[in-house]
């Protein structure tokens, strides 16, 4: 009977694995050029990037401050925007903060990356 038991234990651990594997897992995606990666952990977003393509900017003066790792709750996430002429994503945080990624080599495919971890957020 104990291992019957088990077995259905197993059984309903894994169904809540499939319909939620944020929760259990870490996705490491490179994004661009591969300088910049992504490090899911459960509803949160660890961004690093170790060549000054990720930075913060400033809304009172426009300036744009490199960051070497941001961690940031997915949720909190309003808007993300591929920029039409030039190889940049920017996204907004609930509070108003503004990021760029800037001069990616493959802009399209890691705005979709970074969309759907919002998305499954």
């Amino acid at each position: 009977f104990w291992l019957k038991s088990l077995w259905l234990e197993s059984l309903r651990v894994e169904q809540i694995h499939n319909q939620r594997p944020h929760l259990w897992s870490t996705k490491l995606a490179p994004m661009g050029n591969g300088n910049i990666t992504m490090n899911r952990r459960g509803d949160f977003l660890e961004i690093s990037d170790d060549d000054g393509q990720l930075k913060r900017v400033l809304r009172e003066t426009g300036d744009r401050v490199p960051v070497k790792k941001l961690f940031i709750k997915l949720s909190d996430v309003c808007s993300v925007a591929l920029k039409a002429d030039e190889n940049d994503i920017m996204f907004t945080l609930e509070n108003g903060v503004e990021y760029l990624l800037d001069g990616l080599e493959d802009p399209e495919a890691t705005y979709s990356q970074f969309v759907d971890f919002v998305a499954d957020g």
